[in-house]
């Protein structure tokens, strides 16, 4: 990975250069980029998420032609790390927009192109038999929840699935990335009115309780935590 990562450091100064060239491999039809192109696009993405955005569409068109050759192992990981930190991105983009006019069109279209990926993963690879598959499924597809919440056509869609996906976080024992996402959507949807189960909001809160503690090295005589005192948890 020395060359993905000497790429990224050059994008500091030819971020256009580099990123065009990524996009020319993306281009190839009927094989699935290269791993090394993949990696390279999750890790520009995360270096420069603001930068990226006017390549979004393109990237994730690009990305729903290789869908279908991602069946499960390292490229499912691979792909599904390259949505999570593209979403990611685009979620950090419309919420700096939200500071200034902002075309709601734009969101719009960053949906409609993200949309068919998100749907695609909630179909076909939610409940993946291998932990490290499904914890990277989890990942991706939070998300992009946190980016459909932000514009209002994709907005309930993304509810509705956020239900399934808090089913599945009870399915993985490391919890700690998904958890992670779930709390970007809480943010996203700045604690809006979608009723959780208690059952299923049970699990990241548990989840979020014990990372904590096991972050301050704490857990020595302490009890679990309990359900929301509340008949639904609010989401």
């Amino acid at each position: 990975m020395a060359a993905s990562d000497f790429l990224v450091a050059l994008a500091r100064t030819h971020f256009y250069f580099v990123m065009a060239e990524l996009q020319s491999h993306l281009k190839v039809v009927g094989k699935v980029p290269d791993e090394a192109v993949l990696v390279t696009l999750g890790k520009m993405a995360g270096s420069y998420a603001l930068r990226c955005v006017p390549f979004a569409g393109a990237t994730l068109l690009a990305l729903r032609r290789t869908l279908s050759r991602a069946g499960s192992g390292r490229t499912l990981r691979i792909i599904c790390g390259v949505l999570e930190r593209w979403s990611k991105g685009i979620t950090m983009y419309l919420c700096s927009q939200k500071r200034h006019p902002f075309p709601q069109s734009r969101a719009a279209q960053l949906c409609g192109d993200l949309y068919p990926l998100f749907h695609h993963a909630v179909v076909n690879w939610l409940g993946c038999k291998e932990e490290q598959d499904n914890r990277a499924v989890l990942g991706a597809v939070a998300a992009m929840v946190g980016v459909l919440v932000c514009e209002e056509r994709h907005c309930q869609r993304a509810r509705e699935q956020l239900l399934r996906l808090l089913r599945q976080h009870q399915r993985v024992q490391d919890t700690s990335r998904v958890t992670e996402n779930l709390g970007h959507v809480l943010q996203m949807l700045g604690g809006g009115q979608t009723p959780t189960p208690r059952g299923s909001a049970l699990a990241p809160h548990t989840a979020g309780h014990q990372q904590v503690r096991g972050a301050c090295g704490a857990g020595q005589g302490v009890p679990p935590p309990g359900p929301p005192a509340d008949q639904h948890a609010r989401v």
